[in-house]
């Protein structure tokens, strides 16, 4: 703002001066080759102006920035090292008697997050923590990967506490995968290969494969040369993710943390990512957190937090997908996914499937489940066009096949889904391509009496 004014009065002087000038040389009879020498200096003179004008407000530019940071300098990391490298086996992680807080109230009373929290991650498995916002699923993560430093208590992997180990040996063992991805002003590449000077093109382009972003990293112009602007400017939400988790495969470490790192993607790309997670966490420790069941039903172990009575963390229940369904706690599971599902009442739904059009063909099946159902879906009008991805409608459509692939609809299997489409073969031969493409839809309604 100050170089736009400085910038206007010089040019509003510039131009009432050469105005007083030319009026001076008609009326007083002077030369028009004194006119143009005067001209000729006087903006000599405004360009010297204009670049002291330009030097001041750098100058002011990089005063305040020298100031921010000095103060970000002046802060003092509250993180505890010591002298020890890790000597990682297994990779088994163990938080015994946890306790952290963020800052205090103004009080003066301490906000615990943790108190007194233990929990075992098992090597080589992979555990799903589920819970509802703000019960410390990310602190929990967080304190393991030494971003947080706890209180009180012990985090130890392979029964050697990170408080005693040097500065840089989480990093070197641990891949952590933030719900928000630090993307730099820089290439779809250098941003992929960040941490990983000697990566080669084909390791970048394999990891962006993996993560389903070369195909949007080819459309553009420079392709993996391309810009990805300052955090990201120049990408969607779901491209800044992929980016993250692309930048994940160029790791091979023995732990990986994923905190809600796909919650931007569509059910299919969702899915299509976690079939290469799977195969890329194989035989590692894994935590990751997520609120769709589709990405926690296939963990070893998933996790169930919930607030007590103090506010902090205390695990619900934890078991496999299977244990927890059959003990009762999958209907805690499916409000995991949409929290407006009804405490203990069963739902009678009615699943339509259109193939094609509603003229074309109809399926229809009914079946017992705990289920929202959407009580405003009243009658088959209503309905609209809804598919389902775990317990979650989507006003959106997507090719059968792919959906069959994916088993995205908890229903039906996705053996049992195909057989349903097999009956109606002919009238998906008589379908046009396009037709063919996208139009598997499916929606609910109408409560058990």
């Amino acid at each position: 703002m100050v170089k736009i004014t400085s910038t206007c009065s010089l040019e509003v002087g510039k131009l009432i001066t050469f105005l007083l000038v030319l009026r001076s040389a008609v009326y007083n009879g002077g030369k028009p080759g004194s006119v143009l020498a005067f001209n000729f200096y006087w903006v000599n003179v405004i360009n010297t102006l204009n670049f002291f004008a330009g030097i001041q407000t750098r100058l002011t530019q990089g005063l305040t920035a020298a100031r921010q940071l000095r103060t970000i300098l002046e802060i003092k990391s509250t993180i505890v090292y010591g002298c020890h490298e890790l000597q990682l086996d297994n990779g088994k992680i163990q938080m015994k008697d946890v306790s952290f807080h963020h800052h205090k109230e103004e009080n003066g009373d301490k906000r615990h997050v943790l108190k007194n929290f233990s929990v075992e991650f098992a090597a080589g498995t992979t555990t799903a923590i589920i819970g509802p916002s703000g019960c410390g699923k990310s602190t929990i993560v967080g304190s393991i990967a030494k971003v947080h430093q706890i209180q009180k208590g012990s985090i130890t992997f392979d029964d050697q506490n990170t408080n005693t180990l040097k500065r840089g040996e989480v990093p070197k063992h641990v891949a952590y995968l933030e719900q928000k991805t630090a993307i730099f002003d820089g290439t779809f590449a250098e941003n992929i290969a960040y941490g990983y000077p000697g990566a080669s093109h084909n390791d970048i382009q394999a990891a962006a494969k993996k993560a389903r972003i070369h195909d949007s990293i080819m459309e553009r112009s420079g392709e993996y040369g391309a810009n990805v602007g300052e955090n990201g400017s120049n990408l969607s939400g779901g491209e800044n993710q992929r980016l993250g988790v692309a930048r994940l495969f160029m790791t091979n470490k023995p732990i990986i943390i994923i905190d809600e790192a796909t919650s931007a993607q569509d059910a299919v790309t969702q899915s299509q990512i976690d079939e290469s997670l799977e195969e890329h966490c194989r035989d590692k420790t894994v935590i990751k957190i997520a609120h769709r069941l589709s990405t926690i039903k296939g963990a070893d172990k998933i996790i169930r937090l919930e607030k007590d009575e103090d506010g902090c963390a205390r695990i619900a229940e934890q078991g496999t997908h299977d244990e927890l369904m059959e003990q009762g706690g999958g209907l805690q599971l499916r409000r995991q996914e949409d929290p407006k599902v009804p405490a203990n009442e069963n739902y009678c739904v009615e699943t339509w499937f259109y193939i094609g059009s509603s003229e074309d063909c109809e399926v229809r099946t009914k079946t017992l489940l705990h289920e929202p159902a959407f009580n405003q879906l009243r009658t088959k009008e209503q309905l609209g066009y809804l598919i389902f991805s775990g317990n979650r409608a989507f006003p959106t459509t997507y090719d059968f096949r792919s959906l069959i692939q994916s088993e995205m609809i908890p229903h039906f299997s996705g053996a049992r889904l195909e057989a349903l489409l097999r009956r109606h073969a002919d009238t998906l031969d008589n379908m046009s391509n396009r037709e063919s493409q996208a139009k598997l839809e499916c929606g609910m309604f109408g409560k058990d009496q």
